[in-house]
């Protein structure tokens, strides 16, 4: 069966809900979803990320932090590991939008 890791430094309900709304779209796909929460040390990172090598697993990430989200995404880089930054992305966009840099403080949604 394949793996999807769910890595946050918050809950991972914003991860897991976006990738439940996609992994629906292919029938018959069997994927077992683990969520990492609260991660926000670049060690505990590696640690997920080494085993996620291992289990040749997707890595979706929702970091707020772009240092970690930087690490996780050079780490699937270099080891050839689909990944998929989540929060990344909409972040920078809004952020050239709005003229503004985010806080950077998970947790802020509740």
């Amino acid at each position: 069966m394949k793996k999807i890791y769910i890595i946050s430094d918050a809950t991972g309900q914003s991860g897991l809900h976006i990738l439940r709304a996609a992994i629906v779209q292919f029938e018959h796909a069997r994927a077992k979803m683990m969520v990492f929460h609260n991660i926000d040390a670049k060690a505990r990172l590696k640690t997920i990320l080494e085993k996620a090598r291992v289990d040749k697993a997707l890595i979706a990430f929702t970091f707020v932090r772009k240092e970690m989200r930087d690490y996780a995404h050079a780490y699937c880089l270099k080891n050839t590991i689909y990944h998929l930054d989540i929060l990344g992305p909409l972040i920078n966009n809004l952020s050239a939008y709005l003229r503004l840099e985010p806080l950077e403080t998970p947790t802020l949604l509740r």
